[in-house]
């Protein structure tokens, strides 16, 4: 499921704090388009970060601001996007469902021995794979996703220039 903007403010928290969120938008700074792989779920942030986690939680709630402060994967660390300012929304294509199928594995392999060294080991290298191969669809597939983007923005300008145009008659 892709979109374009979150409805709420309690969307956007609902979905970052299930999982991982990727969102293009456009940076207020330079208006440069960025994509960041973004959370506020615990199990892909540093323990040591848990109370920031739960203070942007909380002020986003209680002032309902537009800028909101997320866990950005890729540089590990909290980076900020403005809620009227996206692009496209949609969960993870590479991490999206990581956090289900490890806790899968790890249920699966506890139930049938102890999770031992060995078996820890089997798990974390059959994610890695994994992750790999989802990284190499996403890149072969990035130049037509940005053809397809490019496309929608200049048909999006020549509507506009064709309105202004309409409009000056």
């Amino acid at each position: 499921m892709s979109k374009n903007e979150f409805s709420s403010i309690d969307e956007a928290l609902d979905m970052l704090s299930k999982g991982i969120v990727d969102i293009t938008f456009i940076k207020k700074t330079d208006g440069g388009v960025r994509t960041m792989h973004s959370t506020l779920n615990k199990l892909w942030i540093p323990y040591g970060e848990y109370d920031t986690v739960n203070s942007v939680v909380a002020h986003a709630i209680a002032y309902t601001t537009e800028l909101l402060p997320v866990w950005d994967l890729s540089v590990s660390g909290w980076r900020s996007f403005y809620l009227g300012s996206t692009i496209e929304i949609q969960p993870s294509l590479v991490f999206g469902d990581t956090t289900e199928i490890i806790e899968s594995m790890v249920q699966e392999k506890s139930e049938a021995e102890e999770l031992s060294d060995e078996a820890t080991a089997e798990i974390i290298e059959s994610m890695t794979s994994l992750l790999k191969k989802k990284i190499a669809t996403s890149v072969e597939e990035a130049p037509s996703k940005m053809a397809e983007f490019t496309a929608n923005k200049i048909k999006q300008m020549v509507t506009n220039i064709i309105k202004q145009h309409i409009m000056k008659r």
